[in-house]
């Protein structure tokens, strides 16, 4: 099913009924904790799409933590020449990123912008063509009347080029990045 919503100008590509939600309880906490709202059972949304790309956040003010190395990728289909580099913002690296989800017995799609101190972002890549980033973080909780706030938890974002064209179109609120996380590698990557 796809649904645009014109306002921001992203495309939900995929609803994904009867698949894991994609937060683990930890995450669901902090998400109410910030939002004031639980995930339910139909927060099954998978990815969205922004035609025009999605800016990797804190990535332009990041320097190299690990170099380029070779993935130990253990999945059953092991991708070669997989690799993987590090980078640390300089400085304190806030963004505001989109949360999403369903209310109202998958009647309403909630989208809102959510603060957030990247931590780290990790580049993967095969043949030096870029196709994934992981941006880590915590949230940032902040009331306006009060002017009270805090963190609120962490949250992991993957980023991809489906396609080759240098955008990273796709947006996921990652599942599951615990060691080893490995990147879905789109078909363009390996021609």
């Amino acid at each position: 099913m796809i649904i645009t919503i014109q306002s921001v100008k992203i495309c939900l590509v995929t609803m994904i009924v009867g698949s894991t939600l994609l937060f683990d309880p930890t995450t669901d906490a902090a998400f109410s904790m910030v939002t004031g709202s639980h995930f339910t059972a139909q927060s099954r949304l998978k990815r969205l799409i922004k035609e025009d790309g999605w800016e990797i956040p804190g990535l332009a003010k990041s320097k190299i933590m690990l170099p380029r190395r070779a993935f130990q990728d253990y999945s059953e289909k092991p991708v070669s020449q997989l690799y993987v580099t590090e980078f640390k913002p300089i400085g304190k690296a806030v963004a505001a990123i989109p949360i999403y989800f369903i209310r109202k017995d998958g009647e309403e799609i909630v989208t809102r912008q959510q603060q957030i101190t990247v931590k780290s972002i990790e580049k993967y890549d095969v043949n030096k063509k870029a196709f994934c980033f992981i941006v880590s973080g915590i949230g940032i909780s902040h009331d306006k009347k009060t002017g009270q706030g805090g963190y609120a938890g962490g949250f992991s974002f993957v980023y991809y080029d489906n396609d080759g064209d240098g955008k990273f179109e796709t947006y996921e609120l990652a599942a599951d990045t615990t060691p080893p996380f490995v990147p879905h590698v789109p078909e363009w990557v390996s021609h």
